[in-house]
């Protein structure tokens, strides 16, 4: 065979060496991230359909499918933080009342996840007009999802971000600890970063704040 034609096969060869290499060395820490990131993704489309359904309750159907999707998503993860807050406050904070919380949220909001599709979709010529933009700002997005990948390791994370959760965690509830003055603040936040601990990733607790 010339080498022409063997070239495909070495190149097959070192692509393949190159993502074993790869994984050997980062493997565990890639499916920690692709976890969390699918972890992600569900909860966003839970929240975006009950906030949808929200929406629809309240404010009607004057809202083009874009702006109800845009707004439901924010008021979603809203109403979850607030759920989980009253599971902390009646002392029922634990990984089984997590997943019965949020696929309970997932059957309400699933009669809306088709027009969450459908919204997302009739935004794509947009992209498609501005592939200079497109590609800049997409690669932006995943060096900053890459980046938020890595364990926790900044100053407010460690302190109260991720302890204050930790320590509901520990009492299946609300707790004050007197070292923690930040536990008197408003626990929005931390409530969902509880709801990442539960599901077993700190990493999807970033995400949460990508």
């Amino acid at each position: 065979m010339t080498s022409a034609a063997l070239a495909p096969v070495y190149s097959g060869a070192l692509l393949a060496l190159a993502l074993h290499l790869v994984w050997s060395h980062f493997g565990s820490a890639l499916a920690q991230g692709l976890l969390a990131t699918a972890l992600l993704a569900l909860t966003a489309l839970t929240c975006t359909g009950i906030g949808r359904l929200i929406l629809k309750a309240f404010v009607g159907t004057h809202l083009s499918e874009s702006e109800r999707t845009l707004i439901g998503a924010t008021l979603g993860l809203g109403a979850l933080s607030q759920l989980m807050l009253g599971l902390a406050a009646i002392g029922a904070l634990g990984s089984w009342a997590v997943i019965i919380l949020v696929a309970g949220l997932w059957v309400i909001g699933f009669t809306e996840m088709r027009e969450v599709v459908l919204s997302l979709k009739a935004n794509r010529s947009l992209l498609g007009d501005r592939p200079a933009w497109t590609l800049g700002l997409g690669g932006l997005l995943l060096l900053s999802l890459w980046t938020a990948w890595a364990p926790p390791h900044h100053y407010d994370a460690l302190v109260y971000h991720l302890e204050l959760p930790a320590i509901y965690i520990r009492h299946g509830g609300l707790a004050v600890p007197d070292y923690l003055p930040y536990a008197h603040f408003p626990q929005n936040a931390e409530m969902l970063f509880t709801l990442a601990l539960l599901l077993g990733s700190d990493i999807l607790a970033q995400l949460l704040s990508w």
